[in-house]
């Protein structure tokens, strides 16, 4: 739950503004509409006015409206702040992940100024089938009386975010809420972000009450912009050109000109957060060593080898060595220029480990690098401490094609085929169709709070990237192009096939180990 003082530098026109009343208007439409929510209005922004305003339909009469003066009920404009602060009930905010172009701002200004001072809906009949959400009759598109979620929903068509059937008088606030779903024709809407105004009941007199700044609004964030094409992400840099997880790798990365890296973390023994993707440091090293238990100064003295194992036997030369940088300074450096996959590494979930994520959010958050970065681990412990030091910090689970391998994934091979689709590609045993299925059914996910999703490409099939998006998360897909080839599963696809697939199906991000050659893939079939 946040403060609106921390929400308030990242709420934009057009985010949503969800109330649940205690009266009994109130509950008659939550109980209506088998919602939640009672109340919707919208947020605004303009020149003329230093406040987020909150334009509403409403009964309420307790705020003046600060265009037309005075108190009264219907379409009305009035300080955000003083909605929150007079409201007796719970507030929750859900920002808009879309470009506003000046035609839809222009689109919403006329519509504001044609409805200014309009009446709530004139009787209660009307009321009540609104609320009903069109069974109790065909509702007319008729904006001369306005209920709360109308003036919304016709806001939104206007500014072509919504299809003009069904008509406005058929949207209940429930149709806005994180729980229904709502497609969007353009952009997406965030989750629902809860508002408090004062400070929580029942702390004692000498609990500091802990409040964490808000990361940056969805439709500010790098991942979350609207783009043709998936975004393409350097797996752990550019490895064909030089050492994995490295800052020359990274400022390659930028070179290129593509959109981001995927990056691996550990924490040290002493609590540093460097920069690394295997707990052994051998192979990458020639030294032998454990980098958890290592000391940062340890840590510091070692090298990346200029002749390095991929894993499969495979070696790649490079120029020189390259020396293990800490998380901090390649944040500091390449926020801004670089998205930045931080993938706190889990080869197996470990309860001692889990402050690496609470590690993590704080170096994310004292390098202010919150609008460039999403953070997974195939550790939930680590996720989970993670958004408790950084509420709403982007993070998700990441899953991969392996994690049936032990005496589950051979129990799983005895049991009837799950119907899934991806269980129709050939090769395929029930223990991927199973990871599928509990993938698409974001069980993790929903228990860390996760806005995104991070899973190797063979356990994405057809309707995967859509169910994660009508829960308003991205799906980003690895490793296309690898260097390393000891786990890959036979999936009978050629690679450039597998980019198409997933091109075709709308990932949001893909992570490969040549940027190059996708780039140029994306490029050319654009």
């Amino acid at each position: 739950m946040y403060t609106y003082d921390a929400l308030r530098p990242h709420i934009d026109t057009g985010d949503l503004i969800l109330f649940s009343g205690k009266g009994g208007l109130s509950a008659g439409i939550k109980w209506l509409t088998r919602s939640r929510w009672s109340h919707i209005g919208m947020a605004l922004r303009l020149p003329e006015w230093d406040v987020v305003l909150i334009w509403e339909s409403t009964l309420l009469n307790d705020i003046e409206d600060i265009e037309l003066g005075g108190i009264r009920q219907g379409v009305q404009l009035s300080p955000l702040s003083q909605r929150i602060a007079a409201y007796e009930g719970d507030v929750a905010i859900r920002h808009l992940d879309v470009k506003r172009t000046p035609a839809m701002l222009a689109a919403l200004n006329a519509l504001r100024q044609e409805v200014k001072g309009r009446p709530y809906e004139k009787s209660h009949l009307q009321l009540l089938k609104s609320t009903y959400d069109g069974p109790l009759g065909d509702n007319e598109d008729d904006i001369s009386s306005l209920f709360c979620s109308e003036l919304v929903a016709e806001a939104y068509q206007r500014m072509g975010l919504l299809p003009e059937l069904p008509p406005p008088s058929e949207y209940t606030p429930k149709d806005f809420s994180e729980a229904h779903g709502l497609a969007l024709l353009k952009g997406r809407l965030g989750p629902e972000l809860s508002v408090r105004r004062h400070e929580p009941a029942g702390l004692q007199r000498n609990e500091p009450v802990h409040e964490v700044p808000m990361p940056a609004a969805s439709s500010r964030h790098a991942f979350f912009r609207p783009r043709r094409r998936p975004l393409i992400l350097g797996h752990r840099g550019v490895p064909y050109l030089h050492q994995e997880n490295t800052v020359d790798g990274f400022r390659r990365a930028v070179e290129l000109g593509i959109d981001g890296v995927e990056l691996d973390v550990f924490m040290t023994r002493d609590g540093k957060i460097v920069v690394f993707h295997d707990e052994e440091t051998e192979r990458l090293t020639g030294v032998k060593g454990n980098i958890t238990e290592m000391t940062w100064d340890e840590v510091s003295q070692l090298r990346i080898r200029r002749r390095v194992d991929m894993g499969d036997g495979t070696w790649v030369n490079y120029p020189r060595e390259q020396r293990i940088p800490l998380l901090a300074e390649v944040l500091e450096e390449f926020k801004g220029k670089l998205l930045i996959n931080i993938e706190m590494k889990a080869y197996a979930p470990r309860w001692e480990r889990r402050h690496t994520g609470t590690e993590v959010a704080r170096i994310v958050r004292q390098c202010g690098a919150e609008d460039s970065v999403v953070v997974t681990s195939f550790d939930f412990f680590m996720l989970y401490f993670l958004e408790k030091e950084y509420p709403g910090l982007h993070s998700g689970f990441a899953y991969d094609d392996g994690m049936m391998d032990n005496a589950i994934g051979e129990w799983f091979t005895r049991i009837p085929e799950l119907e899934t689709d991806l269980a129709k590609a050939p090769g395929n045993q029930n223990d991927i169709s199973f990871l599928n299925f509990l993938l698409e059914a974001n069980v993790v996910g929903a228990a860390v709070g996760s806005t995104v999703v991070d899973a190797e490409y063979t356990l994405i099939d057809s309707d995967t990237v859509d169910k994660f998006h009508a829960r308003n998360m991205l799906v980003g897909a690895y490793t296309v192009f690898p260097l390393d080839s000891r786990f890959l599963r036979d999936t009978h696809e050629r690679p450039q096939d597998v980019v198409k697939r997933l091109v075709a199906e709308n990932v949001d991000w893909l992570e490969t180990d040549d940027p190059e050659r996708l780039l140029q893939m994306l490029v050319q079939s654009a």
